[in-house]
């Protein structure tokens, strides 16, 4: 017997292939040590890497930015702050309302999606423009790929059943894609350097293992699809675990890395993010 199955002995022993978001083992449990081991051991070598090679955060590493922001983007910005408070902290609370009205109490374990978690994220953005939101906004840069992911994976809207769901969904996704490259534009943040965008990837892999799959098989339900694979992934599903961590990786890369920082060369004309080591 695996320890998985000591964290909920009753969890359906086969997912059902026409509801993945209910839980059940897709894999003998036993089968998911070989996927986790492979996300977690070079996240956490990673992690101690960049730990000692570099200074996280620091504000020598964050972009300094070289034009200097327009009277007329700042007033704007500064109007328009409290309205994106609202709207981000509003657009929140009705998806877990709704979650729970269709699913259930325990549907709320599906604010833990990537895409929730960054809505949390730049929710926070919005009401704080301190220290540790400058750290918790390039965070939500290195996941931001995740909420390209949901769009793409929820190809089907007829799921969304209940009055204005659809229209929620469609907003939230809308002001996720909108706001890092709004804050970007009015200089509220600015990003750091490409270790800390690893920092950030590493720490959305291990929250896979370590908190998605335990949550997932507590509660019976398939956050993120760590228990059962979506249908989208055809053919590969025996390896889907692989195929997720590696094609999410190659993404990420794409956007925080290649289009984001193209995008603060355009509004800018400045050079990348410093990924100076730490100083003897």
């Amino acid at each position: 017997m695996s320890f998985l199955t000591l964290l909920n002995p009753d969890l359906p022993g086969q997912c059902d292939p026409s509801d993945v978001e209910k839980g059940g083992w897709f894999f003998h449990p036993s089968e998911y040590l070989a996927p986790c081991a492979a996300m977690t051991v070079p996240s956490v070598v990673a992690l101690a890497w960049l730990f000692y090679g570099y200074s996280l955060y620091s504000p020598a590493r964050q972009y300094k930015w070289r034009k200097p922001l327009s009277p007329r983007v700042r007033s704007t910005a500064r109007l328009l702050q409290p309205f994106l408070c609202v709207l981000m902290v509003a657009c929140w609370v009705f998806t877990c309302t709704l979650k729970v009205i269709k699913g259930g109490p325990l549907q709320a374990a599906y604010m833990l999606q990537p895409c929730h978690i960054v809505h949390a994220m730049l929710t926070f953005c919005t009401l704080s423009s301190s220290r540790l939101a400058h750290i918790v906004f390039d965070v939500a840069l290195s996941w931001l790929f995740s909420v390209v992911l949901g769009i793409v994976a929820n190809w089907d809207l007829s799921v969304y059943t209940v009055r204005f769901e659809l229209e929620n969904w469609i907003l939230q996704h809308m002001l996720l894609l909108f706001l890092p490259f709004y804050y970007l534009y009015t200089h509220r943040f600015a990003p750091f350097g490409q270790a800390e965008f690893w920092f950030g990837h590493c720490l959305e892999q291990l929250a896979h293992v370590w908190v998605f799959l335990p949550i997932s098989i507590i509660l019976g339900v398939n956050v993120n699809y760590m228990l059962c694979p979506p249908s989208a992934l055809g053919v590969v599903k025996p390896f889907y675990h692989y195929v997720a961590a590696s094609g999410s990786t190659v993404l990420a890369i794409g956007l925080t890395l290649g289009f984001v920082k193209w995008y603060i060369r355009k509004i800018d004309g400045g050079a990348s993010p410093s990924s100076e080591r730490k100083s003897s």
